[in-house]
């Protein structure tokens, strides 16, 4: 990008907390990458406009920016439609499993046609792409739950990983099965609601922080790619591991924006993005300004 500029978690941010290159929404930054990868996707449901907003961006009154989705669910659901339109979705939810700031919702915040949990959409994502999957640690049942749904008494369904971190790992070893991973974890990284965790709460499998396991995760798929921006370390940490004072690892990114650009960037060099963000968009602990 030219002018690459680290700053550390002891850097210049905005007012609120956010890098200044920081886009203010998460939905507004996946629409970003996708308009940006498939620039000749004709998006079906156009949402009022760019879905693009900065951290000094107009915003509605309860702070979603007028283009946004309410719910994550909702906004994954609309991109697997817009990037497989003749996908038939075999569980098909209530409604379009679209819903804006000012739809209807249940009386607990989720809107009607949404997952509870994330795993439990993630799961289903990859039922729908891949049919023909057969799962190797099949959970206790479908892994999709609804809002009126049966939970055990900590708040997670029955079929739930506890962590994020474990349903990844778990989705990357079912489609990628001859993938010899190159950095083993001590366990399987798989672990149910009953199992065995460490005192922070953490299991003894997972990494600490999300931007750890996703660069791992890249560097395992993709073992010659030369990463141009090289973090201090190898950016995976245990639970157990060092970190900054703040609760940061020295090698994190302070947003997952960050990272995400970061990674498009690595892994599609000869992209030519048209919405240049101020800077680099890359932040490091171990790189004060």
């Amino acid at each position: 990008m030219g002018g690459v500029r680290l700053v550390s978690v002891t850097g210049v941010v905005g007012s609120d907390g956010r890098c200044k290159t920081c886009f203010r929404h998460w939905c507004c930054l996946i629409r970003w990458l996708v308009q940006e990868l498939f620039p000749s996707l004709v998006l079906s449901h156009q949402m009022g406009g760019a879905g693009i907003v900065s951290v000094t961006g107009v915003v509605s009154s309860d702070g979603w920016c007028r283009n946004c989705f309410r719910h994550w669910c909702c906004l994954i659901r609309w991109l697997v439609q817009e990037l497989f339109p003749s996908l038939v979705l075999s569980h098909q939810m209530v409604g379009g499993g679209i819903v804006s700031v000012t739809g209807v919702a249940s009386s607990d915040g989720w809107c009607r046609n949404c997952f509870h949990h994330w795993c439990c959409l993630i799961r289903w994502v990859v039922q729908e792409l891949f049919p023909s999957l057969v799962l190797s640690h099949q959970m206790g049942g479908a892994g999709i739950v609804s809002v009126t749904g049966v939970v055990s008494s900590d708040g997670w369904c029955r079929n739930c990983f506890r962590h994020w971190c474990c349903l990844i790992r778990w989705v990357v070893q079912e489609l990628f099965p001859s993938l010899v991973f190159s950095h083993q974890m001590v366990g399987a990284g798989i672990v149910s609601v009953t199992g065995v965790v460490s005192s922070d709460g953490w299991c003894r499998n997972c990494f600490r922080h999300w931007c750890c396991l996703i660069r791992w995760v890249v560097q395992e798929l993709f073992p010659s790619l030369v990463l141009s921006h090289q973090m201090v370390g190898a950016g995976i940490v245990p639970a157990t591991g060092v970190v900054s004072s703040d609760g940061w690892c020295r090698n994190c990114f302070r947003h997952l924006c960050c990272l995400i650009r970061w990674l498009v960037q690595e892994l599609f060099p000869s992209l030519v993005l048209p919405h240049q963000i101020v800077g680099a968009g890359i932040v490091s602990v171990a790189n004060v300004v």
